[in-house]
């Protein structure tokens, strides 16, 4: 055979050899477009189910990336950068056109109450006026904390299916702590622990406490009711023992978080939101705990770590079956409102999740800040997140992600140039990673929104639907809380029962009961 046939051959079969050296210089140049391009066909758009989340330079196009709406929410994540970086905006993004779709329960828990404040006012009006059935808002629940028009059904004492009444109790007593950034101390903390299990059994407001550590006789007249013969005990006997100094000083601690009126008529609603409902139907559930009036920032932790440990019990406690959906909780923010008990009910949380059908979502600031709290809770996020999305952090938080990122072979100053570019990252840009593909992160843009086109859908929406929104199905107008049970704690309790004070330098209290 001749070399011209030869080089014909070679030209129909592998192509010129100008093209293949092209195609090797390309290479060598950018070693990564290989797998940036198997990423694009990885998550290439293939239907309407397909939920985008970021766009993808390859070939020297934009490629839009994406995912089917089963598998994105099947994966837990965690979204982290600075404030402005886009993390909250690429969350709505995905929000708008999961929420399309009209097929999951959704809960947003927001500490800082931006992200919910957007989705009320302009996009749950625009995505209304674009095909969203008005039957949607019979499944949308509402819980903004300090709200000034409705209030929430924030009952904390009233039982919680599947979850025993001590539980409970100590739930809202580390709430009380987390509110406090202090703890109460055993002896204050097994007192409080016991009465509002009290409230819990008769399904009394969390206010009734201040009644009781006011009024001795009238604790043992309530918990004469209860079917706990250890309360009942504790009611006659060791509550009147207690020391005084010690009831007026967790008396004081709950005069301090109940002074404001608007957070004792949440507390005694004659209902409660239900998390475990709004697993159980598709739907959309938001809870705001952000913008607390001034002087108001401790009721703002208590509600916070009370609502996050609802909602993480019943994530915990949902009952799977053939017919459940799956379930998407993010949490915006959620350095804001992490206590060690919450950090610890996280953690088992997102070890859980997957055989729960539930995905859930993290996004903060600094991982520093989780670390802060509970370095188990970043430990197990390290283990247990699928989709990593990396928007411009600290160098810090820069450097504890570079295990994620493109390798690169042209050395070490080159690496430290990858790894400090996390750092510097232009708004709406963020590596984003998704572990069982086996690929590093790829560095994608996030879908730009026409927040214009939903301000507009919310300006143009009627007035009596936007509150029916505001107000979602979970809240009351403040006329329609009973005010039976709204007890007066802008006075420290003076008369509780007669005991000495310890002697001077003493901090320890015999047991209790």
């Amino acid at each position: 055979m001749s070399g011209g046939t030869l080089r014909l051959l070679q030209r129909l079969l592998v192509g010129s050899e100008e093209r293949i050296a092209r195609r090797w210089q390309a290479r060598l140049m950018d070693p990564g477009a290989r797998e940036r391009r198997a990423f694009v066909r990885e998550f290439a758009i293939r239907g309407r189910s397909d939920i985008p989340v970021g766009l993808l330079e390859g070939g020297g196009n934009w490629n839009l990336i994406g995912m089917p709406a089963e598998r994105l929410i099947s994966l837990r994540a965690s979204i982290a950068g600075g404030t402005g970086t886009g993390k909250s905006s690429w969350l709505i993004g995905v929000l708008v056109a999961l929420l399309r779709l009209d097929a999951y329960p959704v809960i947003i828990y927001d500490a800082k109450g931006e992200t919910v404040d957007e989705l009320l006012e302009h996009v749950i009006p625009y995505l209304l006026e674009h095909g969203l059935p008005d039957s949607f808002l019979d499944r949308l629940r509402v819980v903004r904390v300090f709200d000034r028009t409705n209030v929430p059904q924030l009952n904390l004492t009233l039982p919680q299916r599947g979850v025993p009444k001590e539980a409970q109790a100590f739930a809202v007593a580390s709430a009380v702590e987390q509110a406090l950034a202090e703890p109460l101390g055993g002896r204050m903390h097994h007192v409080l622990v016991r009465l509002v299990s009290l409230c819990i059994e008769l399904r009394l407001p969390l206010t009734e406490v201040l009644r009781w550590l006011e009024d001795a006789n009238g604790f043992q007249r309530a918990a004469a009711r209860s079917a706990d013969i250890a309360l009942r005990e504790y009611a006659r006997q060791g509550f009147r023992a207690e020391n005084k100094e010690s009831l007026k000083a967790l008396a004081a601690r709950l005069n301090a978080l109940l002074f404001w009126p608007d957070a004792r008529l949440a507390l005694c609603s004659p209902r409660a939101l239900s998390f475990s409902e709004a697993l159980s139907e598709p739907g959309l559930t938001l809870v705001h705990t952000g913008s607390p009036p001034a002087g108001a920032e401790r009721l703002a932790r208590f509600f916070g770590a009370a609502l996050l440990g609802m909602i993480v019990r019943a994530l915990l406690d949902r009952e799977v079956r053939d017919d459940t959906p799956r379930a998407l909780f993010a949490a915006e923010e959620i350095q804001e409102s992490l206590g060690p008990e919450e950090a610890r009910q996280l953690s088992r949380l997102l070890s859980t999740a997957r055989f729960k059908r539930e995905a859930v979502w993290l996004t903060n600031q600094s991982r520093s800040q989780l670390h802060a709290v509970d370095p188990g809770l970043v430990a197990a996020m390290r283990a247990n997140v699928e989709l990593n999305v990396q928007f411009r952090s600290n160098p810090e938080d820069a450097a504890a992600f570079e295990y994620m990122l493109p390798i690169n072979r042209d050395g070490e100053a080159a690496r430290r140039d990858l790894i400090n570019s996390v750092a510097r990252l232009p708004q709406r840009h963020c590596y984003l990673a998704v572990r069982d593909t086996g690929m590093t992160a790829q560095l994608v843009r996030a879908p730009r929104i026409d927040f214009e086109a939903m301000r507009a859908s919310g300006r143009a929406t009627p007035d009596e639907t936007k509150e029916r929104i505001r107000r979602g199905i979970v809240s009351m107008t403040r006329d329609q809380v009973p005010l039976v049970n709204v007890v007066d704690v802008t006075d420290a309790v003076d008369e509780v029962v007669d005991r000495p004070p310890l002697p001077e330098g003493t901090d320890e209290f015999p047991v209790l009961g």
